[in-house]
């Protein structure tokens, strides 16, 4: 992952109870470009975590956000 080709208003930003190696793995597996997950806070019950995932390119943004929806990531 190249930090200089992650643009910020490519983002999603979410919060969840799947661990950030479940995130990672479809990432790693499903995206055609660069991307970077940012954890912004973690709840009191250590599982749930609002994170923010930036990506290089807007079509692996959209077939992330469509996953999320069908519950595959």
């Amino acid at each position: 992952m190249t930090p200089s080709t992650i643009d910020a208003r490519c983002a999603t930003k979410l919060t969840t109870r799947k661990t950030l190696d479940q995130i990672e793995h479809w990432l790693e597996r499903y995206c055609m470009g660069d991307w970077q997950v940012q954890v912004e806070a973690i709840a009191d019950d250590l599982v749930t975590k609002t994170i923010t995932i930036y990506f290089s390119r807007e079509d692996d943004r959209a077939s992330f956000k469509r996953a999320l929806q069908t519950r595959s990531v």
